[in-house]
């Protein structure tokens, strides 16, 4: 049966007395860095289920803030265990006590979603996401709940995008005698749905592509207010023995519009090169930039934005922790006739390779605007470290 909904999140809500404590928790900053806004996630159980009537805050010396309920589960005691977002403001290496309590409601988001289904447009106080169906070729459209373009809104709206194909693409992949394929091809996922929330939008499908039925796909994108990214991640599970000729992730296909790249491995080498040299090219094909670099980018030396991957977790291995089949795994930067660029992790790269039923291959990603003015590498490895570090939760 096929599932396809949206689910609008309230803030949370419950049948509680007003400053009544319902926990309370520390937040600690040990990274070093200054957080203007960090999310955290808190859960507590409570002995009745959400209302309709009240909202949730979280209290301490610097104010109150109102949260987003991301999930209520009824446990085999009938308790409801419920977990939620809230915003913290943090100084670094300080740490801060707050208590859940009841508030009545004042909150003020910049996340805007308009939209129906997987279709939605998604705004925040950096980009405006599209994730609406591409239709530029009639009798091939592309699903919706794909990211086909990202409109910057503090660089004069200059449009992120790939022009006949969705800007995000993967995953994706092509066997032995067969069309290539990827996520943007899945129009009817047998599980679709949307998570609108004040503070946090979520996008997930599943199901698989016509032509590939021994692949299941997974993808879930995570957009947040006041943050210049959002998080994707992709699941790609082989119910079947199959061959395949290509098999990629973390992929951007992006017009002419940059003029440098810029990426880290893991031996933290640095490196800034030019876009449209071939001397960049033949370089990255006796060096090609390691298939778990920590980060790479595109950045735009003339105005000044820049966008980028930051790998937050990538794993190969199938549910029995045994390696799933690789060949020349990297990560690739492709030019393309018409200017334009992409980038891409090579998981099996352009040879027949059999994989068998079992394998599994995930990624989770940070997709990243960031500012070259002064440092172009300044913004995306401070931007790494926050989101490699997140902020300490305890509770008392």
């Amino acid at each position: 049966m096929k599932i396809i909904l949206i689910v609008f999140i309230p803030l949370l809500i419950f049948s509680c007395t007003p400053n009544d404590s319902v926990l309370t928790f520390n937040v600690k900053e040990t990274a070093g860095i200054d957080r203007e806004l960090e999310f955290v996630e808190i859960q507590w159980s409570l002995r009745t289920k959400p209302g309709q009537d009240d909202t949730f805050s979280i209290a301490g010396q610097d104010g109150k803030f109102e949260g987003q309920i991301l999930d209520v589960i009824k446990g085999s005691d009938g308790q409801f265990t419920v977990t939620a977002i809230f915003p913290v403001t943090i100084k670094a290496n300080k740490s801060k006590d707050y208590k859940v309590v009841m508030a009545p409601s004042q909150l003020k988001t910049s996340l805007n979603v308009k939209g129906d289904g997987l279709a939605l447009e998604i705004e925040n106080d950096y980009f405006i996401a599209d994730l609406t169906a591409n239709k530029f070729k009639a009798d091939a459209p592309l699903s919706s709940g794909q990211v086909r373009s990202l409109i910057l809104k503090n660089y004069d709206n200059q449009v992120l995008k790939r022009s006949h194909i969705n800007m995000h693409w993967s995953p994706n992949f092509q066997g032995k005698g067969r069309e290539y394929a990827g996520l943007s091809h899945m129009i009817d996922p047998d599980v679709g749905y949307s998570e609108i929330g004040a503070y946090k939008t979520s996008i997930y499908k599943e199901g698989k592509i016509d032509g590939y039925p021994e692949i299941k796909l997974k993808a879930k994108y995570e957009f947040y207010a006041g943050m210049p990214y959002f998080v994707f991640s992709s699941e790609i599970y082989i119910e079947r023995d199959i061959e395949l000729y290509l098999l990629r992730n973390d992929e951007m296909t992006l017009d002419s519009l940059f003029t440098n790249l810029i990426f880290s491995d893991e031996s933290k080498r640095i490196k800034n090169m030019p876009l449209y040299e071939e001397s960049t090219y033949d370089y990255l094909q006796k060096d090609p930039i390691k298939d778990d670099a920590p980060w790479l980018a595109f950045y735009n030396r003339d105005l000044n934005y820049g966008y980028g991957s930051i790998r937050l977790k990538y794993g190969n291995k199938n549910p029995k922790d045994i390696q799933s089949p690789l060949y020349l795994p990297h990560s690739k930067i492709s030019p393309v006739e018409d200017g334009g660029r992409y980038w891409n992790r090579r998981l099996i790269h352009e040879k027949n390779t059999f994989v068998p039923k079992g394998s599994k291959y995930y990624e989770k990603n940070a997709y990243c605007i960031f500012d070259t003015g002064s440092s172009p590498i300044e913004q995306i490895v401070n931007l790494h470290q926050r989101l490699h570090n997140p902020l300490q939760v305890s509770y008392f």
